[in-house]
């Protein structure tokens, strides 16, 4: 039996007003089958590389990736590589390799060695089981629950300097209201909203 053909992955988004559909195949997606050992990180990071970063969806394709993703932190670590890590929790990709339960042993032990953590509230809710404090917001633009989302991942984690999110309002499906607030070794810094 020949092995399957691998893809990289494809996402189709429509341009529809109202309810917008998005598709991601990820079916057979070449990343899903990579396995630790199989890069040389001492070539990637010989030249001086100084970031390293991965996520959530990366984490989620296939039983091997997480695995993959710890070795890479660790060679950037030894390295004095900058590591960080987006959560970025998809529940049905999560749900086609061990579930919600697999999602938070994963990810905890990812963020172990991370430096930078971009997520915000319901990444860190519903993915990763760190309750975040009700704060009165006036808006999701409104950054007063970030703190407070701070203050927990940092009770478990705090060796990290770095937390960033971003906040968006949906007013209609092709307007959006952004911003981003980020914690940096004590400091809150935030956008501009746009």
């Amino acid at each position: 039996m020949a092995p399957p053909d691998l893809y990289i992955a494809s996402v189709y988004s429509d341009r529809a007003y109202g309810a917008r559909v998005v598709f991601c195949n990820r079916a057979n997606e070449v990343a899903a089958q990579l396995n630790s050992g199989d890069t040389d990180w001492n070539a990637i990071f010989g030249p001086g590389v100084c970031w390293f970063h991965s996520g959530g969806i990366f984490a989620a394709l296939s039983d091997t990736t997480p695995e993959l993703i710890i070795e890479g932190m660790q060679a950037a670590r030894n390295a004095g590589a900058v590591v960080s890590f987006d959560l970025n929790f998809r529940e049905k990709l999560w749900n086609l390799s061990g579930g919600q339960k697999r999602a938070r042993q994963v990810v905890r032990r990812i963020l172990e060695t991370v430096d930078v953590l971009v997520g915000h509230e319901e990444d860190l809710q519903k993915g990763f089981g760190i309750a975040v404090p009700e704060a009165v917001a006036t808006s999701k633009l409104d950054p007063r629950a970030f703190p407070a989302m701070i203050d927990r991942v940092l009770e478990r984690y705090p060796h990290i300097k770095i937390i960033a999110t971003t906040l968006r309002e949906v007013h209609s499906t092709n307007r959006h209201g952004w911003g981003a607030v980020a914690w940096i070794n004590g400091q809150t810094c935030m956008s501009p909203l746009l």
